[in-house]
C-alpha cells in the first residue's frame, strides 16, 4: 500500500512525496528561523532527529547553513525598521522651517 501511495502521489503531482515532504519541511524551517528559533529546536519542529542532518538538507535546498539563514533574517529585519524610520520622519527645508517640507 505505501508504494501505490507514493506512486500514485509522483503521477498525481510530478514530484516524488520524498521531495515535496522535504519542501514542506524546509519552508516551515524558514519560517521558524527567521521568527528567531534555534536551529536544534527548528529541526525538531520540521520532523529531523538530528539538527546535522536538517542542517545538511536545509544547505542542499537553499545553498546556506540554518545559522546563516538566521543571521541573514535577523539582518533583513533590522535594515527593513531602520528603513521604515528614516522614512517615517518628515523631510524639512532648508532653514528648518517645516512650511517647505519635501
Amino acid at each position: 500500500m505505501h508504494t501505490r501511495f507514493k506512486n500514485l502521489f509522483k503521477q498525481a503531482t510530478g514530484s516524488s512525496w520524498a521531495s515535496f515532504l522535504t519542501a514542506r519541511r524546509m519552508r516551515e524551517a524558514k519560517t521558524l528561523l527567521a521568527h528567531g528559533d534555534g536551529v536544534a529546536k527548528v529541526a525538531r519542529e520540521v520532523g529531523y532527529r538530528s539538527p546535522t542532518s536538517f542542517s545538511a538538507a536545509f544547505a542542499k535546498t537553499f545553498g546556506m547553513s540554518p545559522s546563516q539563514f538566521k543571521d541573514r533574517s535577523a539582518m533583513a529585519v533590522v535594515n527593513v525598521a531602520s528603513e521604515t524610520n528614516r522614512q517615517a520622519l518628515p523631510k524639512v527645508g532648508r532653514h528648518g522651517d517645516r512650511r517647505h517640507i519635501r
